[in-house]
This record gives structure tokens, C-alpha cells and sequence, in this order.
């Protein structure tokens, strides 16, 4: 009986102890298998510590154990008490100590690298953040002479009245160019505000801005250094006769740059004789994209030429300009830039300019590096080859008109060879020359010996062949840009843009490809 009543009992406490093993969690390694408990090692597991001695309950610590301890506290004691005592660093003297020599430069050194950065970022919103890295950049970053030419048109900078005055007083003193375009913030009251304070201002842009005849006369009478000034696109009688009296004369002598382009005048022969009697001095011209109260408008070109001696760049885009018949010829010796493209919806009237107006205008401009004819169905750009100038960089010729009297290929050939050594971007796209012209034209350009410079090529919607675009590809090996969408003789597959070197070099394989395995066959 005794031995049946220990036979339960050893077997209920087995059963105990087996569900608790069951309850304990399992512990498990880095790769999820369980652990295997050792039962006897002479190294101490890792994350496992040695007990201790003083767990014993017979256990009686040494002196020299008891010494040690309490070095331990008080020297924690110490360590607690000075960071009590020691002054809070505050996040600048962080950020230093932490950031090294980049913080510890001088402000001369300081002040030549914020100056590189605003040349190639521009001072907002640049400044404005490095002022709030440490002391020094702020110190740094006021600089008067880094805020000289400053962009308010982006809206970095939430304005106000009160921020605006803040601005001058502190910042613009020394500001000599500012641009205010399509800002809805400057109007009359506060471009005011602006010239005033700022009174070293020599460029100053306010295009697509809301304002008034008053806004320029007061621009004329606070900025006394005034040299480029941007009005385009502004409202209706802004830019007027009346506007024009007050500040041509002050200002016209000192005037390199006036852009008027994209507005309404009413009498714009006025405005253009009171240009050519003030401003000898002006290097640009833009009056593109204008309206006239008449259909179209009469310019002296001679008289132009002698008033403007030293213009280099000319805008007449989309406005309807004519020439008067004037005897004798001048020049603009120093021209580089002449745009006189014509992109009017269909509606509208056809380009009045024609190649008498450029051939006069270009008359002895040896300089000459960018010519844009684009939409003038009344020019044929290829009879271009007898003007002075050698050195044409960029021609933009598409969609312009063709003389089919059987010599345009040749002429064509002729404008290609006098340019071959000056012309990185060439545009033809949408031209209505033949398939046999554009060939014999090309062919007469890959076959010279001279190193072809050309970058970009825009044939798109010709009658370009295949094998032209493979041989001009061959000759020059500059090409960046190739668009050769809608060209009727590329296959399928090659009528598209090539925006890269990458692709213009891979089109070239392909195409070689080709020529190499249909001269196999």
C-alpha cells in the first residue's frame, strides 16, 4: 500500500515539473534555433556573468573590497556635481565643436566661398538659411557686397510692407540688380519704397509686374545709375510716350539693355525715334511679340544703324516690322544675336519681314553668332550665303520659305561650306527641300577634310534619307542632339529625337550596322 501511495506521488511531481519546462519560453539564437543549455563550462557564456560571492549568505566582504566600493560612490558623487555645475552648451557651440575646422574658417574665406555659391545659386534663398547655421555665417552672410544682386520674383521670401522695409534697410543698401517679374507684391507703392532705399539700383526687371505710367516715371527719378531695364509684358499704357519722355532722357545716355517686348503701343514710331535720340549707348534691343495700332510698322534702318552703333543683340519675334526705302547702307558692326521668327497662330496675317530687312540689318556685322528666321514663309534663308558674316554659331531656319529655281541645293551647299568651321546647332526641320537637294547639300558638307564642330541637328519632317543622316553622323562626331521625328526615307524606329551623346552614338552603330550588312548582301 505504501509503495502504490510513492509510486503517485514520484509521478504527479514528475508531471509538475514537466508542465512547467512546458510554460518556460523557449530561448532561441540569432538564426531562430533554440539554444542547448551546457552543463559545465569553464567559460562564461556571452551575456552570462559569473555569480557572485555576495549572494552567499555566509558571505563576509574584505576590507580592501569595502575601500573600493566606496571609491566608486564618490567618485560618482564627483562626476554627478560637475555636470550640475557646468553651463548648458547651447546648439551653436554644439554644432561647432561637432562640424571641426569647416565652422572655424576665417570670415575672409568664409565670405569668397558664400560669394562663389551666390554667383552660381543665387543669393535666396542661400543666404537666408546659412545665416542660421552659427554667428559667424550670419556675420558672413549680411555681407552687403553678397546682396547685390538679388531675385525677389521667386517668392523665397513671404513679403510684406514691414519685410520689405526691414529688406532695404539692412540687406538691398548696396543691391545694384534686382528682379521683381510677374511678383503680384511690387506695385507702385512698394517699387517706390524700394528705389528709394536702394539707391545704387543699375537693373532692375518688373516684367509681367501690374504697373502704371507712374511706376516708371518714379523709377526714372530715384534710380540715378540706371543701366538695363526689363518692361516687358506689362498692362496696357504702362510703357507709353508719356512714361518714355521722362525716363529715356534721364537715363538713355547710361542705357545698355531695354527689353519692351510683349506690349501694346499706340504710337510706336514716337517711342522708336525717342529710343534712337537717347540711347547711343545701347548694346540690347528686344521689342518682339508687340502690337501696333497699325498694321505694320516702318523702321529706318540706316537711321537705326547710326544711332546704335554698338548694338549686339536684336529682338524683332512676332512683331510686324517693315523697312522704309532709304537710300544708302549702314551696318551694325558689332551685332551678334538677330532674331526675326514669326510663329503667329494660323489666323493671323503672314510675316511681314523679308530678306531686304535682314540682308540690311546683317550689312557688315562680321560677329554675327545667332540667326533665328523660324516661321518667315517670305525668307529663303539660303540666299544668305553673300552676307559678311563667317562666323555663324546657331541658324534656326525652320519652316522658312524655298525658291525652287533648281540652284537651292546648291545654295544650301554654299551656306553649309562658308559655316562649316563656326556651326554647333543647325535647324532645317520642316524644310520643303527635295530629297536629292538636302543629299547633294549634305554630301558637299561631309566630304570637306576640316573638322565639323557641329553639336545639334534638327531635321525633323524632311525629306532626309537614311544615308545622309549615316554620313553626316560619320563626319561629325560632336553631335549631342539629333531629331529626325516625322522624316518620311528613316525607318521605322530611327523617326524620333536623340536628346543624348549616348543615343546619337548608339544610332550611329545601328545605322553603320545597317549600310555594312546591305553592302554584305
Amino acid at each position: 500500500m505504501l509503495g502504490r501511495k510513492a509510486v503517485t506521488y514520484n509521478h504527479y511531481f514528475c508531471f509538475m515539473i514537466d508542465s512547467k519546462k512546458r510554460k518556460r519560453k523557449t530561448e532561441k539564437g540569432i538564426l531562430g534555433v533554440p539554444k542547448r543549455p551546457m552543463l559545465f563550462s569553464f567559460n562564461v557564456r556571452q551575456g552570462e556573468e559569473w555569480s557572485s560571492d555576495s549572494e552567499d549568505s555566509d558571505y563576509i566582504p574584505s576590507d580592501e573590497e569595502i575601500s573600493n566600493t566606496k571609491r566608486k560612490v564618490n567618485r560618482r558623487k564627483r562626476i554627478k556635481n560637475s555636470k550640475e555645475q557646468k553651463p548648458k552648451e547651447s546648439i551653436v557651440e554644439k554644432s561647432t565643436e561637432r562640424s571641426g575646422v569647416s565652422l572655424q574658417l576665417p570670415e575672409e574665406i568664409l565670405l569668397k566661398v558664400f560669394q562663389e555659391l551666390v554667383n552660381s545659386q543665387g543669393t535666396l534663398p542661400f543666404l537666408v538659411r546659412a545665416s542660421k547655421v552659427c554667428r559667424t555665417w550670419r556675420n558672413v552672410a549680411c555681407d552687403p557686397t553678397l546682396w547685390r544682386k538679388v531675385d525677389l520674383s521667386f517668392g523665397w521670401i513671404k513679403m510684406s510692407e514691414r519685410v520689405l522695409k526691414w529688406l532695404c534697410e539692412n540687406r538691398l543698401t548696396h543691391c545694384r540688380d534686382v528682379n521683381l517679374s510677374a511678383s503680384k507684391f511690387f506695385v507702385n507703392s512698394n517699387i517706390k519704397l524700394l528705389t528709394e532705399t536702394c539707391s545704387q539700383l543699375k537693373v532692375i526687371n518688373i516684367s509681367y509686374c501690374k504697373v502704371t505710367t507712374e511706376t516708371i516715371v518714379t523709377i526714372a527719378e530715384n534710380c540715378h545709375q540706371l543701366t538695363s531695364l526689363d518692361l516687358s509684358f506689362t498692362p496696357v499704357d504702362a510703357v507709353c510716350l508719356q512714361s518714355l519722355k521722362v525716363l529715356l532722357p534721364k537715363h538713355g545716355l547710361y542705357l545698355k539693355q531695354l527689353t519692351m517686348g510683349g506690349n501694346t503701343y499706340k504710337s510706336f514710331n514716337s517711342v522708336f525715334n525717342l529710343i534712337l535720340s537717347h540711347c547711343p549707348q545701347l548694346e540690347m534691343l528686344d521689342i518682339s511679340n508687340c502690337l501696333f495700332s497699325t498694321d505694320i510698322v516702318l523702321v529706318n534702318v540706316k537711321k537705326f544703324q547710326n544711332s546704335c552703333p554698338n548694338l549686339q543683340i536684336l529682338g524683332l519675334a512676332n512683331s510686324r516690322i517693315g523697312v522704309s526705302q532709304e537710300p544708302g547702307l549702314s551696318s551694325f558692326p558689332k551685332l551678334e544675336q538677330l532674331s526675326v521668327a514669326y510663329n503667329k497662330p494660323g489666323d493671323q496675317p503672314r510675316s511681314c519681314l523679308n530678306l531686304d530687312l535682314v540682308t540690311r540689318i546683317l550689312h557688315d556685322s562680321p560677329d554675327l553668332k545667332l540667326l533665328d528666321l523660324r516661321g518667315n514663309d517670305n525668307i529663303d534663308c539660303y540666299n544668305l550665303c553673300n552676307i559678311d558674316s563667317n562666323n555663324v554659331q546657331s541658324l534656326h531656319a525652320s519652316n522658312t520659305a524655298t525658291q525652287r529655281d533648281g540652284s537651292q541645293y546648291q545654295r544650301l551647299a554654299l551656306l553649309l561650306t562658308k559655316w562649316r568651321r563656326s556651326l554647333l546647332e543647325l535647324d532645317l526641320s520642316w524644310s520643303t527641300l527635295r530629297e536629292e537637294d538636302l543629299n547633294h547639300a549634305f554630301k558637299g558638307l561631309v566630304n570637306m577634310t576640316d573638322h565639323c564642330p557641329l553639336s545639334s541637328l534638327n531635321l525633323a519632317g524632311t525629306n532626309v534619307t537614311q544615308e545622309t543622316v549615316s554620313l553626316v553622323l560619320n563626319k561629325c562626331q560632336d553631335l549631342t542632339s539629333v531629331n529626325l521625328t516625322s522624316c518620311r526615307g528613316m525607318t521605322r524606329g530611327f523617326k524620333r529625337e536623340f536628346q543624348t551623346a549616348a543615343d546619337v552614338r548608339k544610332l550611329r552603330k545601328e545605322l553603320n550596322s545597317m549600310d555594312s550588312s546591305d553592302s554584305s548582301n
